[in-house]
């Protein structure tokens, strides 16, 4: 029997160790904020998120892709008092951002929440690219991510390198404003032409550059129906019923601002407003009274795309602006002025005039 038990221990007690390192040195901070260092994070929340969830208190969570990445903790928290924790992620779907919504609420504690409400037309799904198994309960399930040779590599030294344990302060975490590769194209169209001059391969701007020199714009001539149950459907599962289950925290979901310019060469234009519409229209009308919605789609700065790095990414200060209009109780979309708010809307829309770009984009050398 000695000898059994001997042969099970040599077996499985180097694989017990490098669990119990691993799990003390905790890169990702799933577990435990950090032993032996300073804490630092992964840029990208869906890595971080589940850490700062668990060991970081919070009473308001900004949730949204990179429409709210720039709105930082400290931006929050002057605006609105309370202790904020942004957790958007970049370019996510409802779903996978419910993974997120679903473990903040089962922490509790959290008053408000401020969500995007970025529209895309159907299930739109991208929960594949979560590593959902950091979300799990099961700490034997979370150990996953972190049982491969880099990290094995970085716990058996301590390593508190960049690529081990990240080199991010909270405040910076997913905060893209702070990258020239994105704020260098911000003050108007001559640094987009700059920009693509540069690198002719530039993923956001060549496809935008392509549309210049094909010349072929939309407006909005049609009322069409909407074809959104789908989409709203999704939304519901993923969003709203947490919202309806959940009475006692303030939900604000804010209506990204894009440039007019993303709507004139945008070729599915009338079902994309028609069903845009539709959808905050059923938000509306479930009647919430802790859902409010935000919006400056009835504003000039749409049309000024010196605030725009691309189609649809503003500067900071629109992100100060949503925060300040939730707390003033300004541009709000409500029953009784959804009509005239994209009314407004259609209006700058069709009359927005691109042939000023269009004609420097072929001119372009």
């Amino acid at each position: 029997m000695r000898i059994v038990i001997a042969i099970l221990t040599a077996i499985f007690l180097p694989y017990i160790a490098l669990g119990a390192l691993l799990y003390v040195y905790d890169p990702l901070q799933i577990y435990h904020k950090p032993f032996f260092r300073e804490a630092t994070f992964y840029g990208d929340r869906r890595l971080t998120a589940p850490g700062l969830i668990k060991n970081y208190e919070f009473d308001g969570v900004i949730l949204g892709t990179s429409m709210l990445e720039n709105t930082t903790p400290q931006m929050a928290t002057r605006s609105l008092g309370g202790k904020w924790m942004n957790l958007s992620l970049s370019g996510s779907s409802y779903d996978s951002r419910r993974l997120v919504l679903e473990k903040v609420l089962q922490k509790g504690g959290v008053k408000h929440i401020i969500y995007s409400l970025d529209y895309t037309s159907g299930r739109n799904s991208n929960i594949h690219s979560m590593p959902s198994y950091l979300f799990s309960e099961n700490k034997f399930e979370q150990m996953r991510f972190y049982v491969n040779k880099k990290f094995i590599a970085c716990a058996l030294v301590f390593s508190t390198s960049e690529s081990c344990v990240g080199l991010k302060k909270l405040e910076d975490v997913g905060v893209w404003a702070k990258n020239p590769w994105h704020t260098k194209r911000f003050g108007g169209f001559e640094n987009w032409i700059k920009e693509f001059k540069r690198d002719k391969n530039h993923k956001q701007l060549k496809p935008h550059f392509n549309d210049f020199k094909r010349g072929k714009t939309y407006t909005l001539a049609r009322n069409l129906p909407a074809k959104n149950a789908e989409t709203i459907a999704f939304f519901e599962e993923n969003l709203l019923k947490f919202a309806r289950q959940s009475p006692q925290v303030k939900f604000s979901l804010v209506v990204p601002t894009y440039s007019l310019m993303m709507y004139r060469f945008n070729r599915n234009l009338e079902q994309f407003f028609a069903d845009r519409v539709a959808f905050v229209r059923y938000i509306l009308e479930a009647g919430l009274p802790n859902v409010e919605i935000v919006g400056f789609d009835d504003t000039d700065y749409a049309s000024e795309i010196k605030y725009y790095k691309d189609y649809t990414h503003y500067d900071v200060n629109m992100n100060q602006m949503q925060l300040d209009a939730i707390k003033s109780g300004e541009h709000r979309i409500t029953k009784a002025n959804l009509q005239s708010y994209f009314a407004t809307q259609k209006e700058r829309i069709n009359g927005y005039d691109v042939s000023g770009f269009i004609k420097k984009a072929k001119e372009m050398k």
